[in-house]
């Protein structure tokens, strides 16, 4: 794991915007690298003190991301290089994929169907990004240089207060004439 400069250890004290722990893990071009993921970023997760329920949409939309640029994002011949960096900065969970792999922008790819129809009816493709902006409050797509970077952002529910209790308005007595 890394540590942020000016931080000791991690997940502790976290604040807005201050990034409190990070973790980098570079993968290789085999699909045993999206397991191996996906137990790095949970057993983070768990060292930063945040909910599974706020890992697993990252950790589906890290698999399926993934599984499409180790597919097709790398023509043969071209050289590989991806890793992914995870960081906790309040109640944010935020994964960032970079890749070496040919300039595509996947959050253009619009589902060119129904999601409605059955699977039998539909034509492949498209899905997986649906889902993923479904799941995640923020995927953003750049090319830096020659690298593709997509940054997913899951952000845990804002507990729910409930509002203050109504109180009536008891009517003033007549006064006597």
């Amino acid at each position: 794991m890394r540590v942020p400069r000016g931080r000791t250890g991690g997940g502790t004290g976290r604040a807005w915007g201050v990034v409190s722990a990070s973790l980098d893990v570079p993968l290789a071009q085999e699909s045993a690298e999206l397991e191996r993921l996906r137990l790095a970023v949970e057993a983070f997760a768990v060292r930063s003190g945040l909910a599974l329920e706020l890992v697993f949409p990252v950790n589906l939309a890290l698999g399926e991301i993934l599984a499409n640029i180790f597919s097709y994002g790398f023509p043969v011949g071209h050289p590989f290089h991806c890793h992914v960096t995870v960081s906790v900065a309040g109640d944010a969970l935020t994964a960032v994929i970079e890749d070496s792999g040919i300039a595509y922008d996947p959050l253009l790819q619009e589902p060119s169907h129904d999601p409605a129809l059955d699977v039998d009816e539909r034509p492949s493709g498209g899905l997986g990004v649906f889902f993923i902006k479904t799941l995640l409050d923020e995927v953003k797509y750049e090319r830096v240089g020659t690298l593709n970077r997509i940054t997913l952002t899951k952000r845990a529910a804002a507990p729910v207060v409930p509002p203050p209790p109504r109180t009536k308005k008891v009517p003033k007595a007549p006064r006597p004439h």
